[in-house]
């Protein structure tokens, strides 16, 4: 997430890490870096993601990889939980395409994953457009 700042997170703003959680979608580690997540991986991933957006309550959430949003739409009606459909917007950054959506109220915004020839400027311009109040507040000081 530090990438995507105007600046480094500071270790000593508890504040920080009192709104902020990292979770890893796919459950498990893949094979190789070639590997791409099973549908079951992801169907999982989603599963256990809705059980941490009912524990911790976020506002808004940032899926690192465009490709997790494969099979959303199909495990969210599966799961029967209210949500906006995958939107993927026109605009590419760094030769991807953002996709967004929502989960009850919760805003999920998926970036390229940091892995695949990464620009964090052009990410954080774009979350600083769709997250405004998210980035605010990670870059205060």
């Amino acid at each position: 997430m530090e990438t995507l700042c105007d600046r480094s997170v500071n270790p000593d703003n508890q504040n920080v890490f009192l709104k902020m959680a990292y979770h890893n979608l796919i459950q498990e580690p893949l094979l190789s870096r070639q590997k791409k997540p099973s549908e079951e991986q992801s169907s999982i991933g989603w599963k256990v993601l809705l059980s941490v957006i009912n524990i911790l309550k976020p506002t808004n959430c940032i899926v690192l990889g465009v490709r997790n949003d494969k099979g959303f739409n199909k495990n969210m009606r599966k799961l029967k939980v209210t949500f906006q459909e995958i939107e993927k917007l026109q605009n590419k950054i760094s030769n991807t395409k953002p996709r967004k959506a929502m989960i009850n109220d919760v805003n999920i915004c998926f970036i390229q994953h940091p892995g695949n020839y990464y620009s964090p400027e052009k990410w954080h311009n774009f979350l600083k457009e769709e997250m405004p109040e998210v980035m605010q507040f990670l870059n205060s000081k």
